[in-house]
């Protein structure tokens, strides 16, 4: 059986959100060990079942944020049963440290020139929408969906925006030179969720694509999740299709370029680890190497 079967045969849905109601019922109903074992055993289904390791995290801290938010202590022994071991958030830190420090090696020697691929690819998929050149994958394809996918490809480069935020929630604005981007998918820790970053195109284009997107694909309206798992396999083929020379990069490789290409045209020697975190909208975190840089 797939996860799926089993998750709709347990709980009636796929969905957690349409199950919460449920879980928090039954969580409250615990009065003995007995009852402990049968809701435990039941839920772990949801929680572990054909589940990756990297999907673990993330499901860990919302399962226990459900039930701490609908009434269960927080040092309840329910709650504690969806922490994940210590040994496993150990594990995959260093597998994450391992991978940025190849990364880091690769970067050493990378002597791509970003601003001029930038450039060059924007051109090119400019190109395809505004002369309407689409490569539909067979003769029922819908072309204005086809632009839409063009448009979004466009957007995720000359934005430096990841995919939900450009078919879903980000608004643009023009600040000065920049661009202002509200509504980003990830807050930083003072709770801003907006970033004054280049934007690599005219922002009244920009948001007439943004506009043209979500009015094709009726997106405002679905959860996150829903456009993640209708939008990401389509859009990544999209962009097979029309760059091949990129051979197979997703679009978090576009949040790469533009950000190199930034650093290249608008970073004016700033520290170049602060600058990507400042433009990307990620949360700097300094480590021993840049309190040392500080000090020179």
């Amino acid at each position: 059986m797939t996860r799926n079967e089993v998750l709709k045969e347990l709980y009636g849905t796929t969905q957690l959100k349409q199950m919460k109601d449920d879980f928090i019922k039954e969580a409250k109903k615990v009065r003995t060990l007995h009852n402990m074992a049968e809701f435990l055993s039941k839920w772990n289904y949801y929680f572990m079942y054909e589940t990756p390791t990297t999907t673990l995290k993330g499901r860990s801290l919302e399962l226990r944020k459900i039930l701490i938010n609908g009434g269960i202590k927080e040092d309840s022994p329910i709650v504690e049963f969806f922490k994940m071991p210590s040994e496993i958030y150990t594990f995959m830190n260093k597998k994450d440290d391992k991978k940025v420090e190849e990364n880091l090696k690769k970067a050493e020697t990378d002597n791509e020139d970003y601003w001029k691929l930038a450039n060059n690819i924007i051109k090119k998929l400019s190109h395809h929408i505004e002369d309407k050149i689409l490569l539909n994958t067979s003769n029922n394809s819908d072309d204005e969906k086809e632009l839409a996918y063009l448009k979004v490809l466009l957007l995720s480069l000359a934005t430096g925006r990841r995919q939900i935020e450009i078919m879903k929630m980000l608004e643009i604005s023009k600040k000065k030179d920049m661009a202002e981007y509200k509504n980003l998918a990830k807050k930083k820790k003072d709770d801003k969720n907006s970033v004054v970053a280049p934007i690599l195109i005219d922002v009244n284009i920009a948001k007439k694509y943004l506009k043209d997107i979500r009015e094709v694909f009726q997106t405002e309206t679905m959860t996150n999740k829903q456009v993640n798992s209708k939008f990401n396999a389509v859009v990544k083929n999209a962009l097979k299709r029309y760059l091949p020379e990129l051979k197979g990069e997703g679009l978090h490789y576009f949040r790469k370029i533009y950000a190199e290409a930034c650093y290249f045209k608008f970073g004016k020697n700033a520290p170049k680890n602060k600058y990507f975190t400042d433009i990307l909208g990620h949360e700097f975190k300094a480590n021993s190497a840049h309190h040392y840089e500080a000090k020179k």
